[in-house]
């Protein structure tokens, strides 16, 4: 007995230099009943967001990825935003006053968070390396760790750090207030590093 089952194909258009658009392709295959299992990744969205924003440094809305796209790119490690960048998420079930104190560790919390993701982000590039940050919309997480690289290692100001990326990206960042005020904090550490 014979069954249909669609199989996602991904393929890419290279529209702009250095993005690459993911798109999907749909293709009805014929699969025997004996085969109970097959091995891909569900994917619902029909633009997928990949681009390489710094040298090695790729941005993407999608979790997995082919191993061939991983090899190609020599991606070895991946920052995921969704576990990693949570650090304002607790504190809005609370009443102000304890939000407020909530926030205000959490901001401590992630000085020290970007101070060490961007060593990450440096070692990486220094080393010809290849790294793969995920961000579900990849405008709202994704953005605050390539800003705070640039705001360092670019020794740009806020307003080029963002022309930068716009650059690059063509998705506008949309940085909650929690994560442009923990960048302008990561900016003012940085300028109190070279001054010293």
């Amino acid at each position: 007995m014979l069954y249909f089952i669609n199989i996602y194909f991904l393929y890419f258009s290279f529209t702009l230099p250095s993005i690459v658009r993911l798109q999907l392709k749909v293709k009805r295959i014929k699969i025997n009943k004996g085969v109970n299992k097959l091995m891909m990744d569900s994917i619902h969205e029909t633009n997928l967001f990949f681009v390489e924003l710094l040298p090695g440094i790729w941005v993407s809305n999608v979790k997995t990825h082919s191993e061939k796209i991983l090899k190609e790119k020599k991606i070895h490690d991946m920052i995921d935003c969704t576990k990693e960048l949570t650090f304002f998420d607790s504190a809005e079930n609370y009443i102000l006053s304890i939000k407020h104190q909530i926030k205000k560790e959490q901001h401590a919390k992630l000085q020290i968070y970007l101070s060490k993701v961007v060593e990450i982000i440096h070692h990486t590039i220094h080393n010809s390396l290849s790294l793969l940050i995920y961000d579900p919309t990849a405008t709202r997480k994704a953005p605050v760790l390539i800003i705070a690289y640039l705001l360092k290692y670019g020794e740009m100001t806020p307003h080029q750090t963002i022309q930068s990326y716009m650059s690059k990206s063509k998705l506008q960042p949309k940085l909650d207030e929690d994560y442009q005020q923990a960048l302008k904090t990561f900016y003012t550490n940085v300028k109190e590093e070279y001054t010293e």
